[in-house]
């Protein structure tokens, strides 16, 4: 048997002046975070690199289009970095958190 989910869409989403790109990365996110997340409004973790991959976008145009969205507040983001021993050799990596936010009880 094949689960399903469902992904609550803001009316105000679809209405808005959001370039497509950024509409389909809120699509992303919101499916991310079904996955990840055992309630709403929790923050989880995703790096831009597994982003370009699930989105199909480059690096740029997901920074272009995560930009849109915290502009008009669809989303909360925020980085924090971690040092990580790889093979005796100390490296950072970049972790993005995101929150999907809401607005009035709805999706916004």
């Amino acid at each position: 048997m094949i689960k399903t989910e469902t992904i609550n869409i803001p009316l105000a989403l679809l209405h808005s002046e959001l370039s497509v790109k950024a509409k389909w990365l809120y699509l992303c996110l919101c499916e991310i975070e079904c996955r990840l997340c055992s309630s709403r409004h929790e923050a989880f973790i995703q790096k831009n690199d597994d982003l370009c991959e699930m989105s199909g976008m480059s690096l740029p145009t997901l920074k272009k289009a995560k930009a849109e969205l915290r502009k008009t507040k669809f989303i909360e983001c925020w980085v924090s970095s971690i040092k990580v021993n790889r093979h005796g050799e100390l490296s950072t990596e970049h972790f993005t958190h995101y929150r999907i936010k809401e607005y009035e009880g709805e999706r916004i």
